[in-house]
């Protein structure tokens, strides 16, 4: 319905304005106006019916489309990854995302969220949305056309795969890994598709206050205070951008891993002390000897002259010294305390 469309339109960019065919939309405090008419609505929306989505792909039988995850390398023409296999009559490239792409991706994004806001729509946008209406301001550009302002506004590269012959969306899939591969194999550059539409899309109020305790202000930027493990950075840094659930938690999993043998050490310490100095023990009994002796091998054990420790033991004296839960359940949301109660862990029994 094209009504939809303007209205979704009105919705992300601004209010809108008719005059016969053409349809503008004024940007909110600025003079940026964004223009277009019945007819490129119309096509659009025509070619949408061609198409089908699956997970993040948008495909027929003789194109197909699917966006990448903005981890790739940033020193790049897109032109660079265009090629043609004669063969089999297949033209491979990497394009800014197309309109009717950028419009299902956003029907979905609404269709959602029912319940968002307009200013919380900017935060679909994946640059800065004031440093991009900076940019513009400054080079005088004041109208731009849809396609433009999707392109501006929404950095999302696709890749595109057109066959001259029919095609089902499994060979479509087999020619995207084998294109991804070769890139990979010839520039050491990584694409990464995105595996679901709805992962293209920021994540909402699941732990809000976390999210609002990130540094917005370049102002406030302070320089480190402490110093860090470089091995611990590093499994920090490879949770936040892994792709997978499982990897990001075992990465998570190793920073808190460092410190279990100090933890260990600490529990074995403090459970002595209060043995020994109770007032009924006495090292002169081996009845009380063996008690503190049972008491340590309950922690820990000598394999092969190595000491283990019950490792789960150690995971929860970890999180209880260094997780204040008082101060996490504050931070997160009770959607979300609610998702992690009643959610299981696909990747654990």
């Amino acid at each position: 319905n094209i009504e939809n469309v303007f209205d979704l339109l009105e919705k992300l960019i601004g209010k809108k304005e008719e005059k016969q065919d053409i349809v503008s939309f004024q940007i909110e405090k600025t003079s940026i106006n964004v223009k277009t008419n019945k007819k490129e609505i119309f096509d659009i929306i025509n070619e949408l019916n061609n198409y089908e989505l699956k997970d993040a792909s948008l495909y027929n039988t003789n194109c197909f489309y699917v966006a990448l995850k903005s981890n790739y390398s940033s020193f790049y023409r897109e032109e660079y990854y265009n090629t043609r296999d004669e063969q089999n009559k297949i033209n491979y490239s990497v394009i800014k995302i197309p309109l009717p792409y950028f419009f299902i991706l956003l029907d979905c994004y609404l269709e959602d969220n029912k319940d968002i806001g307009d200013l919380e729509l900017k935060r679909f946008n994946r640059v800065p949305f004031g440093f991009l209406i900076r940019r513009l301001e400054e080079s005088g550009k004041n109208q731009l056309s849809i396609k433009e302002y999707v392109h501006h506004f929404f950095r999302i590269n696709v890749i595109k795969i057109e066959s001259e012959n029919d095609k089902k969306i499994e060979e479509f899939l087999d020619f995207l890994s084998s294109y991804i591969f070769t890139i990979s194999y010839n520039y050491r550059d990584i694409f990464v598709p995105h595996k679901n539409i709805f992962d293209l899309f920021p994540k909402r109020n699941l732990t809000h206050n976390i999210r609002n305790n990130l540094i917005r202000n370049r102002d406030e930027f302070d320089p480190p205070r402490r110093k860090y493990k470089n091995e611990l950075v590093s499994h920090y840094q490879m949770a936040l951008v892994s792709e997978s659930p499982y990897l990001e938690y075992l990465s998570y999993y190793h920073v808190a891993e460092y410190f279990f043998d100090s933890i260990i050490d600490e529990d074995i310490i403090k459970k002595v002390k209060n043995k020994i100095t109770m007032p009924d023990f006495s090292y002169k009994r081996d009845k009380d000897i063996k008690e503190l002796i049972k008491l340590i091998n309950k922690t820990t054990q000598i394999k092969n002259e190595t000491t283990t420790y019950n490792e789960l033991n150690a995971l929860k004296l970890t999180l209880k010294k260094y997780i204040d839960l008082t101060e996490l359940k504050n931070e997160l949301s009770l959607e979300y305390i609610d998702f992690l109660k009643n959610t299981k862990v696909k990747f654990s029994n």
